[in-house]
Order: C-alpha cells, then structure tokens, then sequence
C-alpha cells in the first residue's frame, strides 16, 4: 500500500512555536536582567540633590502663597508674579481685587536672578544676581547653615543674622526642589496666614 508523503507544511506550525518560545524566553531573561541592573544603580541621596558632590546653585523661580484665613481660604496670591490673585484656580482681575490686598509685599524683581549655592559641608550662601537690589548690595547677601530633618522631609536654614527658615520639601529631583513654609501678613489690622510654596530651580 502506497502511503502519502507527509506534507512539509504540517511541520512549519509546529517549528514556528518552538522558535516563538525561544525568543520569548530570550527576550524576558533579558528584561529580568536589565531590570536588575536598573534596580541596582544607586540612587542619589537627598543631601547630594541639594548640594551636589561640592556644591550646587539654584535659584528662585516662584512663590505663591495659598490663605488660611476662612474668608480668603479660596486665594492664592502669586508673589513671583506681581501677586497676581486667583480665586478656585481663576485670576482676578485687577480691577476686583480687594484695595485691603494693595500694600501685600511682592517678590522683588531685582532679586529673582539671586542664586543660592548650597555646599556638602552644610553652609549656603546667597548670591547678588547681575540686577542688585541697591547700589550698596552686597555679593553675598546672606549666609549661614543648612540641615535635613532625619527622615529628610524637612530643609533648615539658618542664616548669620539668626534667621531660620523651615521647608517642607514636597518635590526633590536633580533639577527642581520645592518646599513649603507658613508666613503672615496683615490686611487691615487683622493678621491674615499663609503657606507659602517656593520653587527653586537648579542653574
């Protein structure tokens, strides 16, 4: 009895899945690995993110504070910005702005090129920027000591004239840090609160 030749094509299936799972099983073991070495590369601390292996140079580029008073508990005044106001996250025009929110201090402008240079061995100074302030500014104008909290959320400074400024970071990367503190101001004989986010940007 003669019996069909067995057709070539019924064995293709078959070979094609065994080659399928090779490289399927090639490619994970390749992820797996990459993904260990990506696990494995050290992270940057928090203090070498502020100051660098040396030293490094940010400067400020905003400041809005949001009120805690019940009656403007919806404001946020935009200080870097000619304190602009925005109520529920919509500016203001300047023609309805409250005149009790007309004498509010501002960022100065001269100031906003200052650079701040923290260094590893925990002092920071500030540095007049190419617009001063007064003609008897001052290359440093401020400077003194910085510290991390333990758990690291929390950035110190004290400077020489015994000021302390307290931050709590909220964002921290090789580029950005942003931190927030309270501060007040008065409108009208009545103490009005505030937090205020400073972002700083890395030069």
């Amino acid at each position: 009895m003669d019996f069909p030749e067995p057709q070539t094509s019924y064995l293709k299936p078959a070979k094609m899945k065994t080659l399928t799972i090779q490289s399927f099983l090639i490619l994970s073991l390749g992820l797996l690995i990459f993904s260990c070495k990506k696990d494995d590369e050290p992270q940057a601390s928090r203090e070498i993110l502020i100051a660098g292996e040396s030293s490094k140079s940010w400067k400020i580029t905003g400041a809005q504070g949001t009120l805690q008073n019940q009656e403007y508990s919806s404001f946020m005044i935009d200080f870097y910005n000619d304190n602009k106001i925005y109520a529920a996250g919509q500016e203001i025009p300047s023609a309805l702005i409250p005149e009790e929110f007309a004498d509010i201090p501002t960022f100065p402008a001269c100031a906003k090129d200052n650079i701040i240079v923290f260094s590893s061995d925990k002092t920071y100074e500030t540095n007049e920027g190419a617009t001063p302030c007064s003609e008897e500014s001052q290359f440093i104008l401020t400077h003194g000591t910085w510290v991390l909290s333990a758990d690291e959320k929390t950035l110190t400074l004290n400077d020489n004239s015994g000021v302390e400024i307290k931050y709590t970071l909220t964002d921290l990367t090789e580029q950005t840090m942003e931190g927030e503190n309270s501060g007040s101001f008065v409108i009208q004989g009545t103490t009005t609160d505030y937090i205020l986010t400073t972002t700083f940007t890395a030069q």
